[in-house]
């Protein structure tokens, strides 16, 4: 997961160009987290207006760009969720992605089982679902 320097970086830099942000390099951060660093802030820049909360929490890890663009919006997870009024059962989720569904349907569910077959996208939901 990301280190808290990772996440400071990433904090100061969300507005910035992310294309002119990777030619000036990563000053003290190492190699590999300025890569994933570039990556989170351009995973944050597309999903700023589609999920604000996710956009706000900087302990939340973000998936590769496909996975961001093939999530539910907040609003959409939301008018999910109001479909099931009472609180009961168990909600599978088998295309689990990024988990927004599933975050959003969770909070009206007993218990919740959240599927997902590419192991890095589970390991990120699975960091995500506890923050």
């Amino acid at each position: 997961m990301l280190s808290p320097e990772t996440i400071s970086f990433i904090s100061a830099h969300l507005t910035d160009d992310v294309a002119a942000l990777s030619l000036k390099g990563g000053g003290t951060l190492p190699h590999a987290d300025f890569q994933s660093a570039l990556a989170q802030i351009k995973a944050r820049q597309a999903i700023r207006a589609k999920l604000p909360s996710w956009y706000e929490n900087m302990q939340l890890e973000l998936p590769v760009q496909l996975s961001v663009e093939q999530s539910s919006s907040e609003r959409t997870a939301s008018f999910k969720a109001s479909l099931f009024a009472e609180k009961k059962g168990v909600l599978v989720d088998l295309t689990g992605g990024m988990g927004v569904d599933c975050s959003f349907l969770s909070q009206q569910f007993d218990k919740t089982c959240y599927v997902e077959r590419n192991a890095d996208l589970c390991a990120l939901a699975r960091h995500n679902f506890r923050v």
